[in-house]
């Protein structure tokens, strides 16, 4: 089969859209479609222009909006470690200190659940030795 380009395509299609064979002629013009001079070209040029124009402001406005950004978080930055509020610099000083709150609060949790097993075995205790106390005065009845 030999291939139709797109500009032969998209005719032939409208075409059968309509109801018109590919061979018939085509009205002045075909209901939907608008039929543009010269001018009305230019005049869509010129407002494709426009609005890539506009599309090219807004970029370049998003992009030093964001370059804004990053200039103020570095400036909050730079005054919170002025102020004390942050460390300075020393990634490595911050993360060991985490870690030895986090050892630190895993001691603590463990220490906690060790005597909260102690208390819950002398529990257990005091009450086998209520429930032999018991057995033992019914043995004596």
């Amino acid at each position: 089969g030999s291939q139709v380009s797109s500009e032969e395509w998209l005719p032939s299609a409208l075409r059968l859209d309509r109801g018109l064979r590919p061979g018939s002629s085509p009205p002045e013009a075909i209901p939907g479609i608008r039929q543009q001079s010269a001018q009305g070209k230019q005049h869509d040029l010129e407002e494709l222009r426009q609005r890539q124009a506009a599309v090219n402001r807004l970029r370049g406005d998003y992009e030093a909006r964001v370059q804004r950004s990053a200039e103020l978080q570095n400036a909050v930055n730079a005054m919170e470690v002025k102020l004390g509020r942050r460390p300075q610099g020393d990634d490595g000083m911050l993360e060991a200190l985490r870690a030895e709150v986090d050892e630190k609060i895993l001691h603590t949790t463990r220490l906690v659940m060790k005597g909260e097993d102690f208390l819950g075995r002398g529990m257990r205790q005091l009450d086998a030795k209520d429930d032999e106390i018991r057995f033992l005065e019914k043995k004596i009845q």
